[in-house]
């Protein structure tokens, strides 16, 4: 009787420990590519150390998932499971002595990861990560410095946001981080002071995202301001441009000339 209840028990962890952290919008990482992974990526990386037995792990772990549903494409959310031999040095390196152990990779310089101390529920987690992402977008204080700005060709194609808001939002932090090397990013709090302009590019609506590249016009972007939807709008923009600078086989011969 007495090895069938423990045979019960370890079946029960087993499975508790199988729905631990199961969702697809979680990266489970190991010690051999914590770092590659992590520091791989300017985005924000929000860090979870555990052990699968752990009690607190269990129910912090839908509240994890949620987060990290709702984070999705705008910040990064891993797990490292300590009770592994291959993950304890690398718990060890980042102070782990409780589980879990939460710790956000965020800011201008991820090697200095901040502990997390506040709620363990979604909200709160979301509240601080979005908090913490880095962000490559500058701001634009007013219609002068905008006219200044678009009055000569940049040295890389510039995205401004315009928006009601004060605070960089989520999703611009987000593409500011994964777009910097190929674009510029700027936002605009909107203001009267803008009209004139908005009305010579045709901006109807707050908020609007525009494409500087150099030419006449600002192109406005027309779609959905999900992050995805935005990105796949960039990648055309990247293609156009590179085709813009390859010179044809006609103007290489004119050059040799």
């Amino acid at each position: 009787m007495h090895h069938v209840v423990a045979l019960l028990a370890l079946l029960f962890v087993g499975l508790a420990n199988a729905g631990t952290f199961s969702s697809t919008h979680i990266k489970h990482l190991t010690g051999s590519d914590f770092k590659k992974e992590v520091f791989g990526t300017p985005r924000a990386t929000v860090a979870c150390f555990y052990a699968p037995w752990c009690g607190h792990c269990q129910r912090l772990a839908p509240e994890y998932e949620k987060a990290a549903k709702n984070l999705a494409g705008l910040v990064d959310f891993v797990t490292v499971d300590c009770d592994e031999d291959k993950n304890k040095p690398l718990c060890q390196e980042y102070g782990v002595r409780g589980f879990p152990t939460l710790k956000i990779f965020g800011g201008l310089n991820k090697d200095i990861p901040a502990d997390y101390m506040g709620e363990r529920t979604a909200s709160a987690l979301v509240q601080q990560a979005t908090r913490d992402m880095p962000s490559f977008s500058k701001r634009v204080k007013s219609a002068a410095e905008l006219q200044k700005l678009i009055s000569k060709v940049p040295k890389k194609p510039v995205v401004f946001l315009m928006t009601d808001k004060i605070a960089t939002p989520p999703m611009f932090k987000a593409l500011s981080a994964d777009w910097q090397k190929d674009f510029s990013f700027y936002t605009i709090k909107d203001d009267p002071a803008f009209g004139p302009l908005k009305e010579t590019f045709g901006i109807k609506k707050v908020p609007s995202i525009m494409l500087w590249t150099g030419d006449d016009s600002l192109e406005i972007y027309g779609g959905s301001l999900k992050i995805g939807h935005i990105a796949h709008w960039l990648k055309g923009a990247t293609k156009v441009g590179k085709a813009k600078e390859k010179p044809t086989k006609e103007a290489k011969g004119k050059e040799e000339l």
